[in-house]
């Protein structure tokens, strides 16, 4: 029996994340005043009636009081079968890759939270299209519970090849979790 809770998982060795992308805990708690660190990876492999399809993603995420950092990579690659059972919408061997990393502060602990977010998608690393697009978000979220918040976001959204397409976004939204 473990006196004070259970041992750090080998992915979380600094003690547990918590729920989420924010860092909603107490600083002044003794555990939380120390850094915390996790890492993941995943594969996945799928024979489908169509296609083949194989996935391998990593994260990683650093939490210290208020400040939350995290980012996350994903490969896919889908193959054709030579006879499939069904038509399928990959008439070749696609591969895509997409990738994001955000930062958080907490102004207001536990409450109000600025955030910049960068995101890149490329659905087809063969072909150079406007479908490969990056994005940069700035936003505040403000907390009235941790299960309900209040978002400001704005959105600027680039296609990497021409032409480029004004998609800019300014989100206001109302979040709950449950």
């Amino acid at each position: 029996r473990v006196k004070h809770g259970s041992p750090p998982r080998p992915s979380t060795p600094f003690g547990p994340m918590g729920d989420g992308f924010p860092d909603f805990m107490n600083p002044r708690r003794k555990l939380f005043r120390t850094p915390r660190f996790g890492a993941g990876v995943s594969f996945q492999y799928q024979h489908g009636p169509a296609t083949d399809r194989m996935s391998v993603s990593g994260d990683l995420g650093f939490k210290w009081q208020g400040l939350s950092v995290v980012a996350e990579a994903i490969f896919e690659r889908q193959e054709p079968l030579e006879k499939p059972a069904q038509e399928t919408l990959y008439p070749e061997v696609t591969q895509s890759f997409g990738t994001y990393g955000q930062v958080g502060y907490f102004i207001l602990p536990a409450q109000l939270e600025v955030a910049v977010r960068f995101e890149y998608l490329d659905l087809n690393l063969d072909i150079d299209d406007t479908r490969d697009v990056w994005a940069l978000t700035g936003g505040v979220n403000y907390y009235f519970t941790r299960y309900l918040r209040g978002q400001l976001a704005f959105t600027h959204k680039e296609e990497v090849r021409e032409p480029q397409v004004d998609n800019d976004v300014l989100l206001l939204q109302m979040q709950a979790a449950f």
